[in-house]
């Protein structure tokens, strides 16, 4: 995926595990970001990260106390993590984070996405609930190391997804089930939009996973101050077109 272009100067960094674990870049202050808002978000990278480590060789472990005839090279993908970014200002910076693990266990192989994305004038974890309040309700999801990463229950998309889903899928998202579906909410600069995204369905049915698009008209039916959509559609005329 072609690297995401923006006013934050982010610096690469080793592997956490070799080929295994990817680390987040880190934030470098500039114009675009104080010491202290850089300082405050890598800070909680580096505290990401170490959980990420933990529970990696902790996944390791556990399959190889399960198959006691893997080799070491064969456990040492058991858990891993790739990070991309989707936007390094202004005003956020986002990553998102794809693991695949095979731990042994009921459901040997999982996959998950997450994204956590930071405000850039507080170096805070972006609170969604506050930046679209109509219409939506909180939700609070935690990193493996209790870094609040932000969500979103929206009925009206979930309605929509229900509507729209394949017959198999349709339970998923039917709210007539008691079925409160929260959506991970992250700005994409590439495709000039906030998505939200449904990356905690159950592992047998990825192919359900729904992915909402929102512009400029969508972010003001939710509430969101005219600045969210400005700063999307800044990061978006700087990336390059085809």
């Amino acid at each position: 995926m072609p690297l995401v272009l923006g006013p934050v100067d982010l610096q690469p960094q080793p592997d956490v595990l070799a080929g295994e674990v990817q680390a987040f870049p880190r934030v470098v202050p500039g114009p675009a970001v104080t010491q202290g808002v850089a300082d405050k978000i890598n800070a909680a990278l580096t505290h990401d990260e170490a959980a990420a480590k933990t529970t990696a060789l902790q996944c390791r472990d556990d399959l190889k106390q399960q198959q006691p005839a893997l080799k070491a090279d064969e456990t040492a993908d058991a858990w891993q993590r790739s990070v991309d970014v989707t936007m390094r200002g202004p005003r956020f910076l986002s990553y998102t984070m794809g693991t695949n693990y095979s731990c042994g266990g009921a459901y040997p192989e999982l996959a998950r996405s997450s994204a956590l994305v930071f405000d850039l004038e507080t170096g805070k974890p972006v609170n969604w609930l506050r930046l679209l309040p109509r219409g939506t309700a909180g939700v609070h999801g935690y990193l493996d190391d209790g870094l609040v990463a932000g969500w979103l229950q929206v009925p009206s998309l979930q309605r929509q997804a229900s509507r729209d889903a394949d017959p198999d899928c349709k339970e998923i998202y039917d709210a007539t089930y008691g079925v409160q579906v929260s959506f991970e909410v992250y700005p994409d600069a590439r495709r000039g939009a906030l998505l939200l995204d449904t990356p905690d369905i159950e592992h047998a049915r990825r192919n359900c996973e729904t992915v909402f698009s929102l512009g400029e008209k969508e972010l003001g039916r939710y509430g969101a101050p005219p600045e969210v959509w400005q700063a999307i559609a800044a990061a978006y005329a700087l990336q390059p077109k085809r």
